[in-house]
């Protein structure tokens, strides 16, 4: 009896290890639906994924801020180019659909989600990821994410859970008023870094067809994250002439490079925001 227990174990350990990692046809399909998003004249880089056939992304509105422009009065004055690269290195240019840079501006902002679509129309339809109901998903439940980690030009697939679902109060500092609004968002045990932003959180379903959007990658926990950020700061305040002892060019370079080195680091906590937020913004246009 003992040995026929063990056999039958021997023989299911693929079936269990295979349970536990994405398919090919999965990591296929995430990666075709995953994109780099990239601003002119703006280093920094995000991730964005397909939500419709007719090329429409989503990725986060801190990815997308820097392309709008403003005078010196802090009026808008147009955007800057924005461009998407595919997975196999062409590019294609898009724009922010126009709803997001008006009506849809605080949903956009509030709960950091950006809808882009192509500058010229598609003539065939695309492969995109389903979107789902970050209500239904669970905490402990595992999930995928796909970007481009600190701007490389490589996707990465990285695993997690879903350690706390929670809501998190944003105030917007409006021209007329404050205005508070309650953003859904979940804490991930997932290892993120600066350029994943915009990325699918994909949790699996059945089959790849089945794989549902839950949420969107939005924000890494970084315990240094403040002393890197005003490390920068000082940094920059260094480059600046006429500051006495503070031009030693030494001390500059050596504070820079510290602070973007640990601005890059990968961080084993991270979160996301609900894709239902975007859903909800998509019903207002309709």
């Amino acid at each position: 009896m003992h040995t026929k227990l063990f056999i039958l174990f021997i023989l299911f350990i693929p079936f269990f290890a295979q349970g536990q990692s994405l398919s090919k046809e999965r990591v296929q399909k995430i990666k075709e639906c995953t994109v780099q998003v990239k601003i002119e004249d703006v280093d920094a880089t995000g991730t964005g994924f397909f939500i419709a056939p007719d090329g429409s992304l989503l990725t986060c509105w801190h990815v997308i801020q820097p392309a709008i422009r403003f005078d010196s009065a802090n009026r808008f004055i147009g955007m800057r180019k924005i461009t998407i690269v595919y997975n196999n290195g062409t590019e294609e240019e898009y724009e922010v659909l126009p709803f997001f840079l008006r009506n849809g501006f605080e949903d956009a902002i509030s709960n950091d989600f950006c809808a882009l679509i192509p500058k010229k129309r598609r003539t065939k339809p695309g492969t995109c990821l389903k979107i789902g109901d970050f209500d239904k998903a669970e905490e402990g439940q595992d999930i995928y994410t796909c970007g481009y980690p600190v701007g490389i030009g490589q996707q990465c697939i990285t695993k997690g859970i879903i350690s706390a679902k929670y809501i998190f109060p944003v105030t917007l500092n409006l021209p007329k008023e404050k205005k508070t609004f309650q953003r859904s968002q979940a804490l991930l045990d997932m290892t993120m870094s600066r350029g994943i932003s915009g990325g699918p959180i994909v949790k699996l379903g059945a089959t790849a067809d089945q794989d549902e959007v839950i949420g969107i990658a939005d924000f890494i926990v970084a315990p240094v994250g403040q002393d890197v950020e005003n490390i920068s700061k000082y940094a920059e305040e260094l480059k600046k002439p006429n500051q006495g002892v503070l031009n030693d060019r030494d001390k500059d370079i050596s504070n820079k490079y510290f602070a973007d080195t640990f601005s890059k680091l990968p961080i084993g906590l991270s979160g996301c925001v609900s894709i239902n937020h975007v859903l909800a913004a998509i019903n207002k246009i309709k």
